[in-house]
């Protein structure tokens, strides 16, 4: 199960970081593609990865027992931060449906902002994700070791 675990979190951190650190400044800057074009393939990549990231975690969650080490679990924060990161996830999935399908109905006039702060503090959660993924891919990592 844990090498299940660390394959599902290889692959989802690698399109996770290949979609919003390479493809996503590539698309926005190139000029054969329209914004509107650009953004509605960017959410679909970004669907993509966000639900297999919440497949991911969710089966990361349920292997990360905690170890009893004199009176504590040494895995509960871990445990904790994997639940952070399930929620930014679905953030993430919700936003980007909100951003792909409703751009100018729910975004502009109900919350405020324009249509490019939405999907710029979208992308801003998709690289926030993908540093909260690496930071504990090394802490499991450095579990694993320890036991």
């Amino acid at each position: 199960m844990k090498r299940l675990s660390a394959l599902l979190i290889a692959i989802w951190l690698g399109m996770q970081m290949g979609f919003a650190y390479i493809v996503s400044p590539v698309l926005f800057t190139n000029t054969l593609l329209s914004n509107g074009m650009a953004t509605r393939l960017m959410g679909s990549l970004f669907q993509l990865s966000n639900g297999l990231g919440v497949v991911t975690w969710v089966v990361v969650w349920l292997n990360c027992r905690g170890n009893p080490y004199w009176g504590e679990s040494r895995a509960n924060r871990v445990r904790q931060w994997i639940i952070v990161m399930i929620m930014g996830l679905l953030v993430s999935l919700l936003l980007g449906w909100v951003v792909k399908y409703f751009p100018d109905n729910v975004l502009v006039h109900w919350l405020g902002g324009g249509f490019g702060v939405w999907r710029g503090s979208w992308h801003l959660l998709n690289m926030g994700v993908v540093l909260l993924g690496l930071g504990l891919a090394i802490r499991l990592l450095r579990l694993d070791n320890q036991n």
